[in-house]
């Protein structure tokens, strides 16, 4: 396809300071969406290709230098990564403090969840539907048939990476996450905490901390 609209430059990742391409549930050409009959595949007449001969595995050799590259990139953006991470922990905190009025402390550890794939109940998603606007991941867990299929921005990029690029999901054993396109694939698990889990919720949680013998939970710590 022609006229496809270029891509944004990105900021780095506050992950790990790394910057990628723009991925979508929905790609876009121009001003028009892709259409199903679109991504058709066109059958013309040809011979059999052989992928394995044209695109081989990679040597054990080539695997080692692309791991050594990767490290050597890492160490470099690795300022501009912590830079990023702490950039965002701070203003994303102010705002979650002035949205709920939880304390900084509190905030800064929602946070820093949400960087490592953990939403807790405070956080709003940015659902593309406009009638979903200002819902939060407790919203979700207390209904989740409504939200099981929904897009949204990802989660951590924010709308400002583009529109539809995660989708709210939900496993046999019914626990919910979400599945985001962003970075080429990024997940996060919504998860209670402390401060909004009902009693059954807390006595399991306590009943499975006891067992692993580790630190009880404080009021911001996923469930």
């Amino acid at each position: 396809m022609s006229n496809v609209t270029p891509l944004r430059p990105l900021e780095p990742d506050p992950r790990n300071g790394f910057v990628y391409a723009s991925e979508s549930y929905e790609t876009q050409y121009g001003n028009d969406i892709e259409t199903e009959a679109s991504r058709r595949p066109q059958v013309v007449e040809g011979v059999l290709v052989d992928t394995l001969e044209i695109c081989p595995p990679l040597s054990l050799r080539e695997i080692a230098e692309i791991g050594k590259l990767r490290a050597i990139a890492e160490q470099r953006l690795a300022p501009a990564a912590a830079e990023a991470r702490e950039a965002f922990i701070d203003e994303q905190t102010e705002k979650l403090v002035k949205r709920t009025g939880m304390s900084k402390r509190d905030a800064g550890r929602v946070i820093e969840c949400q960087i490592g794939g953990r939403l807790l109940p405070e956080l709003e998603l940015p659902f593309d539907d406009e009638g979903l606007a200002g819902k939060t991941v407790a919203d979700v867990l207390k209904d989740p048939a409504k939200f099981v299929g929904a897009t949204l921005a990802d989660p951590l990029e924010g709308v400002g990476y583009g529109t539809c690029k995660a989708k709210i999901m939900r496993r046999a054993d019914g626990t919910l996450w979400i599945n985001s396109f962003a970075h080429g694939r990024t997940t996060y698990d919504l998860k209670l905490d402390a401060r909004t889990a009902d009693s059954d919720d807390l006595a399991r949680v306590y009943r499975f901390d006891l067992a692993q013998d580790s630190e009880m939970i404080s009021p911001t710590i996923p469930i």
